[in-house]
């Protein structure tokens, strides 16, 4: 009883925190951050919809989401400060104070568009907004859209250029310090197999992407605490749980698997146990993640129509099955065009695990293998999210790709444990 009011306060007290520090950052005008706005747009425009960079690692042409990082600098710019809760519950796009004269409500389905352009461009679209055209506007009140909370206070000092150069950087120093960590705690083989599969999925490219640069933070804080506070961390569940909930304020929906997925892996290396209890403490443990991550995105419904008299508990629960199942992408479209958008990444990890196979296969044991199991059932994951979310993860596979990192970083560390571990530092 003690612990479920542990997390019962947890819950409530949080909520309490995303809603002010959402309505504090809401309640400074538009005008502080038009010109880094206006700037931002610049350079959307110039890069478009879709931007294209050159990948070394996979020899290849990358698609980034500047789609969704313009929908993301329209909401915040079009905040209309005299009323910040009711802008930030709503979230609205294409919105302009003493000009928009229509406002169209959240629909099942993709996130409508301005009737100026043939096709979804949001792109353009915040170009109209910031130069004062429009005037309709449209609602996205079915995310707590807690990136505000960050993204206003970074557009009253950097434009959307800088703000990337700010999260490439800060992303470089969480990999090495995580890397570094991973090494003086448990050996180089495990760190470099780490920093491979993070390299594998363009992680130092991750910042050129607002939507999947707030996802990788979480991932990436989560994973310094727990490398760093293996020891001291008694309640992991509580842990999965403050994930959870921070996932569900703070981002949309790209990959949140990854902010349970990697310290989940982390967790069992840290663990060094012989297997047992494994699955059980993975299922736990997800639920405990999913638990936080879906009473969080409930809360906002929750409060919306309360406070505001709307629908949106029957919108947000239809949109969630239209992302797992509607439109025509079906699961094998979704993991056949994920695992395309990798295929050097795989060979390389193919070739990583035949070489350790060949070369120390003869240490294999009962042991080892039960010990490794765990991380098999951890990359499978992945296939999971691409079955159950298999519309989403189609029309998104340009970033929904990342999600097999887990697979990668799994079977590596598969490979390393059933074969006795070469290169094991010695443990006092």
């Amino acid at each position: 009883m003690r612990r479920f009011g542990k997390f019962l306060i947890t819950y409530s007290g949080l909520i309490a925190i995303f809603v002010g520090v959402l309505v504090l950052a809401c309640s400074f005008p538009s005008s502080t951050i038009k010109e880094n706005v206006r700037n931002s747009s610049v350079t959307l425009n110039e890069e478009g919809n879709r931007k294209l960079c050159f990948i070394f690692n996979k020899l290849q042409f990358q698609e980034f989401d500047n789609f969704s990082d313009a929908l993301m600098i329209n909401t915040a710019y079009s905040i209309d400060s005299k009323t910040p809760l009711y802008a930030a519950f709503t979230a609205k796009k294409d919105y302009i104070p003493g000009t928009t004269t229509t406002i169209k409500e959240d629909v099942v389905g993709e996130l409508k568009s301005s009737s100026n352009y043939f096709s979804h461009n949001e792109v353009g679209e915040l170009k109209d907004t910031v130069n004062g055209y429009g005037d309709e506007s449209f609602e996205y009140a079915k995310y707590w859209h807690g990136y505000l909370s960050l993204l206003r206070p970074l557009l009253v000092v950097f434009d959307y250029q800088q703000i990337r150069v700010l999260f490439t950087f800060v992303f470089a120093i969480l990999a090495i310090y995580s890397t570094t960590l991973l090494s003086e705690k448990k050996n180089n083989v495990i760190a470099t197999f780490y920093l491979l599969s993070l390299v594998f999925v363009e992680y130092f490219y991750i910042g050129l992407s607002l939507i999947n640069s707030i996802t990788f933070l979480i991932t990436m804080i989560a994973s310094c605490v727990l490398i760093s506070k293996f020891g001291k961390i008694k309640d992991w569940g509580f842990f999965f749980f403050v994930i959870g909930m921070f996932v569900g304020f703070l981002t949309l929906l790209d990959t949140p698997l990854l902010t349970v997925g990697l310290p989940l892996i982390l967790y069992f290396i840290f663990k060094n146990g012989d297997g047992k209890d494994n699955l059980k403490e993975t299922i736990k443990f997800l639920l405990f993640w999913g638990v936080g991550y879906f009473l969080t995105w409930m809360a906002k419904w929750v409060l919306m129509d309360l406070i505001y008299h709307r629908s949106l508990i029957q919108t947000a629960i239809g949109q969630i099955l239209y992302r797992s199942s509607g439109g025509e992408s079906s699961p094998i479209l979704a993991i056949c065009i994920n695992l395309l958008s990798m295929a050097l990444p795989i060979m390389l990890t193919l070739l990583i695990m035949m070489y350790f196979f060949t070369r120390y296969s003869k240490n294999m044991t009962k042991e080892t293998r039960k010990k490794a199991r765990i991380y098999v059932i951890l990359g499978i994951l992945p296939f999971l999210w691409y079955i159950v979310f298999s519309n989403h993860s189609a029309n998104h596979f340009f970033f929904a790709y990342r999600l097999l990192l887990m697979s990668m970083f799994g079977n590596l560390l598969w490979i390393y444990y059933i074969c006795g571990e070469p290169g094991k530092r010695d443990e006092k």
